[in-house]
């Protein structure tokens, strides 16, 4: 469906849309009003969650399709400026944080896995804040869609980080795609709840 509301000035998301992508138990694709184009450069975020790896899937196959550019985005906030006053050395230790960056990259391309001759690239995109993080890396990279991993709604928990990625989408200039892992034997996330 179409990102913004009936209030086409605006290029935030619609609250419409932000429900949708909350409440719908499958995949839902948000279009920004202002892309006609099919979609060159699609950046695909990675929290090493079973919803990202969905969402990695799910970027593959849009790949497929013919993009020009795609990056799987892994936004982390470092250590060594948490710690900096538990740990002094730590971020003082250029070599550590060295290890740690590599460390990170390896544990991000094992999760993408096989890119073939997929033109992607995984990339590692230092802020303190995910959320902007993301919408930064997407605004510089000129990304066409942003694909997201989101949960479903099966506790109050999942409802709070699901916000995270309702503000997300108010914020991107673009395109979103809110991926959700596969239900177990069809269920939805309320029904889920009702079992525990």
């Amino acid at each position: 469906m179409g990102a913004q509301g009936e209030n086409t000035a605006s290029p935030q998301a619609g609250p419409l849309a932000v429900r949708l992508l909350r409440e719908a138990p499958n995949k839902v694709l948000l279009v920004d009003s202002a892309h006609t184009q099919p979609f060159r450069t699609i950046v695909c975020c990675v929290d090493f969650t079973p919803s990202a790896r969905e969402a990695v899937e799910q970027t593959r196959r849009l790949a497929a399709l013919g993009a020009d550019r795609v990056d799987f985005l892994h936004v982390y906030d470092p250590p060594w400026h948490r710690l900096r006053h538990v740990i002094p050395a730590l971020s003082a230790n250029q070599d550590l944080q060295q290890q740690y960056l590599n460390t990170l990259q390896r544990q991000l391309k094992d999760f993408v896995g096989d890119l073939g001759g997929t033109p992607a690239r995984c990339v590692l995109h230092e802020a303190t804040r995910h959320r902007s993080g993301i919408a930064t890396y997407a605004q510089t990279n000129n990304a066409d869609l942003v694909v997201l991993a989101t949960r479903h709604l099966n506790s109050p928990r999942d409802e709070r980080a699901d916000s995270t990625a309702e503000r997300l989408v108010r914020e991107l200039p673009c395109s979103v795609l809110g991926v959700k892992p596969p239900l177990e034997s069809g269920a939805t996330g309320r029904e889920m709840e009702g079992r525990k």
